[in-house]
């Protein structure tokens, strides 16, 4: 018995040894495949995320309101009309830069729906001021005026917390 305590310890303990350097080995090499993983969703992630930020920002540069009338505004139009489009536009504009949500954080998605909401109801209050008949000229003018008036804060935040974002990206 003690004979074959003699022979089987020493080849438990190597086979033990064996054992604890393949572990060791194999979570090595798992940490490297990991790591070169999160190297290359890198490189893949970070083009599209500036991407997105980047088309993020020319939808709000678009639908702020007096860049949005003067390329709307054909000026041959009533008021009710230029209205249509302007509200079509801002949500056609938003609608295709939807998907970008799923590149900016919750907080920063959220801002520009504000930004987006905003100008809709600029361009609401606006109509509501003049008449559906009238001009598309009388129109644009209480958009500008309005906008002069509260300007466009919630655009200027939604812009602020992108460039912030992405900024943050890089340190």
């Amino acid at each position: 018995m003690i004979e074959l305590l003699k022979i089987i310890a020493p080849a438990f303990i190597v086979m033990l040894l064996a054992l604890f350097f393949f572990d060791r080995l194999t979570n090595q090499k798992n940490l490297k495949s990991s790591s070169q993983h999160e190297v290359e969703k890198g490189k893949i992630l970070l083009p599209l995320k500036i991407k997105a930020y980047e088309r993020l920002i020319v939808m709000l540069e678009r639908i702020r309101p007096h860049g949005l009338v003067m390329r709307t505004n054909n000026g041959q139009q009533t008021s009710g009309q230029l209205q249509l489009h302007l509200l079509k536009a801002v949500r056609e504009e938003f609608e295709h830069n939807i998907s970008l949500q799923m590149y900016v954080s919750d907080r920063v998605w959220q801002t520009v729906v504000m930004a987006k909401e905003e100008t809709l109801q600029l361009i609401k209050v606006a109509a509501s001021k003049s008449q559906p008949n009238g001009s598309a000229m009388q129109l644009s003018q209480e958009i500008f005026s309005l906008e002069e008036q509260v300007g466009s804060s919630a655009i200027e935040l939604a812009l602020k917390a992108l460039k912030l974002e992405i900024r943050s990206e890089f340190q």
